[in-house]
């Protein structure tokens, strides 16, 4: 049985392969987009280190994008990340969905649609599963991150979210994101800090 992860709650990994997979309930009004942000010291080194519909491959083959579907009403957009091939000075792997809707909308509608995050390795199904339901305005959120610890890897939930889009949490990671001007960016929309979220009661960091 996946574990479940609260905002905040860890588990180890084995280094290998994982698809991380984006699902809800189709809707008209809303689409979301998976995309990883690969980090040495919580920011990219270039914006190479973005993988998305548009880059769908890292440099180091670590993180790829395979797409969208869709099957019996429900959609899915799927990373692969291969753990074995980050390269060394990488320490952080930022798994982040950005939403697709109209004006004033957020990431409640598809939130309504039971979005959620599943983390699967190769021979044993599912690892974990994020729960976002909690999400309601933000417009892209750090969904869950890979990240380096004491010699190995460990996935942790996040669930952090922005209401003004992919390009605020972009440019937070370093990412130059090419938007008009329109005055200063909009602040996270509070749940933490995602650079030191709490830990619930049972987990170490």
């Amino acid at each position: 049985m996946a574990l479940t992860l609260v905002p905040g709650a860890n588990t180890a990994l084995a280094t290998g392969t994982f698809e991380v997979a984006l699902t809800w309930r189709g809707r008209e009004d809303a689409d979301a987009d998976l995309s990883a942000l690969v980090c040495s010291g919580r920011r990219v080194r270039s914006d190479a280190d973005f993988v998305f519909f548009n880059q769908r491959v890292h440099g180091s083959g670590a993180v790829r994008h395979e797409g969208k579907s869709a099957a019996s009403g429900t959609v899915t957009d799927v990373l692969r990340v291969d753990l074995a091939g980050v390269e060394p000075d990488v320490d952080l792997l930022v798994v982040v969905a950005s939403l697709d809707a109209g004006p004033g909308a957020g990431f409640g509608l598809l939130a309504a649609a039971g979005l959620r995050l599943t983390v699967r390795d190769g021979p044993g199904g599912d690892v974990a599963v994020v729960d976002l339901s909690g999400l309601e305005r933000q417009t892209a959120v750090v969904a869950a991150e890979f990240y380096r610890r004491d010699g190995g890897w460990k996935l942790r939930a996040v669930g952090q979210g922005w209401d003004d889009g992919l390009a605020g949490l972009a440019r937070d990671f370093g990412v130059d994101v090419e938007a008009p001007d329109e005055g200063p960016p909009a602040p996270p929309v509070p749940s933490f800090d995602w650079r030191d979220p709490p830990v619930p009661a049972g987990y170490g960091r």
